[in-house]
């Protein structure tokens, strides 16, 4: 291998090697409602972040960013899609129809915040997760509301 070809290749994966990892508390800092859960990215972008928490294959969901309506990577601006999801609720064999809403925003140029609101008659849900950069670490703040 030449030595310009290794060089450009070390250059390229330095970001990625230096990309940090996410470590996440299985259990509730706050139990009731909301319940809220705490995860830090270490050494990494707000958008490493959120590709961290999309890739996390926890056995507790909550920790999971995995809805199948938000984008592979974090978007620039403000994203925003509304839905809906089919189940039978009250047991008659067909599908009702229940709206779903994702948001993604930029509070700030160091915070993105992603909320997912779900109405059913059995049991509204949201949560919201905040990925706040501080310092060189990406706080990560899940917070569930189910009634």
């Amino acid at each position: 291998m030449k030595p310009q070809t290794l060089l450009l290749s070390l250059l390229i994966a330095a970001p990625f090697a230096a990309a940090g990892n996410l470590e996440c508390n299985p259990q509730p800092v706050q139990q009731g409602v909301p319940t809220v859960y705490r995860c830090t990215y270490h050494n990494g972008s707000l958008a490493q972040a959120y590709t961290a928490m999309r890739a996390n294959q926890n056995e507790n969901h909550i920790l999971q960013l995995d809805h199948p309506h938000l984008p592979r990577t974090l978007p620039t601006r403000t994203f925003t899609r509304n839905s809906q999801a089919h189940f039978d609720y009250d047991g008659d064999g067909q599908n009702e129809a229940y709206p779903i809403k994702l948001v993604i925003n930029r509070p700030g140029p160091n915070r993105v915040l992603v909320r997912f609101f779900q109405d059913s008659p059995a049991t509204p849900y949201t949560r919201a997760t905040l990925f706040e950069r501080k310092g060189r670490n990406v706080e990560i703040t899940i917070s569930e509301f189910a009634s």
